[in-house]
């Protein structure tokens, strides 16, 4: 397999000669060429060592996170329970049908909700 190309330029990047008054365009303290770099390299360990902590951060929480339970107290359990309940009957009456045809449509009893509801009050809740 053969294919023509047309060429139409070349560009090269040329970086410009790090002098005293780029290093000043910068907008950075050093005025020097080994003070621009000794910034640089503090400004990239800083961020690492805050990269690294961050990620230890992160891996503890979530080990604590998966590790823990927590027990809620029945009235808010109950509260929040109430609460999917009203939601569900209020989308009923938004579409003007009665909740057992609303439930019907979405291929579930009010039976399987209530028990799916009180099956999950009676299990610890995993961060």
């Amino acid at each position: 397999m053969v294919f023509k190309v047309v060429l139409h330029e070349i560009k090269e990047t040329i970086l410009p000669e790090l002098t005293e008054e780029l290093i000043k365009e910068l907008g950075k303290e050093a005025t020097t060429k080994e003070e621009l770099l000794a910034e640089i390299r503090q400004e990239m360990e800083t961020k690492n060592a805050e990269q690294a902590k961050n990620q230890l951060i992160d891996s503890v929480v979530r080990q604590a996170a998966t590790s823990a339970t927590v027990d809620i107290p029945h009235d808010m359990i109950h509260a929040e329970m109430d609460r999917m309940m009203e939601d569900t009957e209020r989308q009923a009456k938004q579409y003007n049908i009665e909740l057992e045809m609303f439930l019907q449509f979405q291929g579930t009893t009010l039976e399987t909700i209530q028990t799916r509801l009180t099956s999950t009050r009676r299990r610890p809740t995993t961060l």
